[in-house]
């Protein structure tokens, strides 16, 4: 995990996998536990919560 930002509501995390940059947010920040720079942990998503945006152009 490279980056995690506390945002009040949600938690957004830059995760290496892959040698791909992924960007993910934590909604249910009650629950969650805040990820520290560094830490390596399992990645899973709820298919119904998961959202793919097309690549950058130009």
């Amino acid at each position: 995990m490279r980056r995690a930002t506390y945002l009040g509501s949600v938690i957004e995390y830059d995760i290496e996998v892959g040698g791909q940059l992924l960007i993910a947010v934590e909604s249910d920040v009650q629950r969650a536990t805040v990820a520290r720079v560094g830490d390596r942990f399992p990645v899973g998503f709820h298919e119904r919560s998961l959202y793919c945006l097309p690549p950058e152009t130009g």
